[in-house]
């Protein structure tokens, strides 16, 4: 799945290409609710990323610091700022479902595209969320 959502970023971004990219990821553990990034399928779509020179931001309640890429990892939602061009739903925490919070910090941005990889988000919030942003959910269609 990792390999199949950055081919699907690539072909989206085509024109423009995931160069210099900002990438914001929501979770890198490899389950909802758990502190743990061993054989998280989310390192190889950062990868994946990373070799296109995207900087990478990555946000998990649960993991302070990766040690597998050797990254930190914040807890707060305040590092989602407009140089953010992306942001992966990665890892469906709690924290992520239904969060109005969320959901309005996103709204602030400026005309990023949310990529929904584990269809964590609900129709509510998939409408209100298009009405200036690109979102685009795996799994349910769009992609």
């Amino acid at each position: 799945m990792p390999l199949f959502a950055y081919e699907f970023l690539q072909k989206h971004f085509l024109e423009s290409t995931l160069n210099d990219k900002e990438i914001y990821f929501l979770g890198v553990s490899y389950a909802p609710d758990v502190g743990d990034t061993r054989y998280s399928p989310v390192e190889l779509l950062c990868r994946l990323l990373m070799t296109n020179s995207s900087k990478i931001y990555l946000h998990d309640i649960y993991v302070p610091y990766w040690k597998e890429l050797e990254l930190e990892v914040s807890d707060n939602f305040g590092d989602l700022n407009n140089n953010i061009d992306i942001v992966i739903i990665s890892t469906g925490h709690t924290l992520y479902k239904n969060n109005k919070d969320l959901i309005k910090q996103l709204m602030r941005l400026d005309n990023i595209f949310i990529f929904d990889t584990i269809g964590i988000l609900n129709e509510i919030e998939i409408n209100e969320l298009s009405s200036k942003h690109i979102v685009k959910v795996l799994g349910r269609g769009d992609i």
